[in-house]
């Protein structure tokens, strides 16, 4: 009869495939975090969107958030890159 050689390695592996793996726990307060929007486009179609976004400011964060009416650009600062940000409606 063959015999398994049992090796601490092999111990840990056979406890880790009994042991359920535990659930990471879910993060409290993670409303705040941003959030990130990706969709693809072809090369011509990226080279026309950042080239309007740049438009309305350095920062494509910042540049979309304008472009939509979701804030306001700084007309104080040349870079339009502070945003004084616009009530929920």
């Amino acid at each position: 009869m063959w015999r398994r050689r049992v090796t601490n390695e092999s111990k840990s592996i056979d406890n880790i495939t009994r042991n359920k793996i535990p659930k990471e726990p879910v993060a409290s307060g993670t409303d705040s975090l941003p959030s990130a929007i990706t969709f693809f486009v072809s090369n011509a179609q990226r080279k026309i969107i950042l080239s309007k976004l740049r438009s309305f400011a350095n920062d494509r964060s910042i540049a979309l958030s304008i472009a939509l009416g979701l804030a306001e650009a700084d007309t104080s600062s040349q870079s339009h890159s502070i945003l004084k940000g616009k009530s929920n409606q």
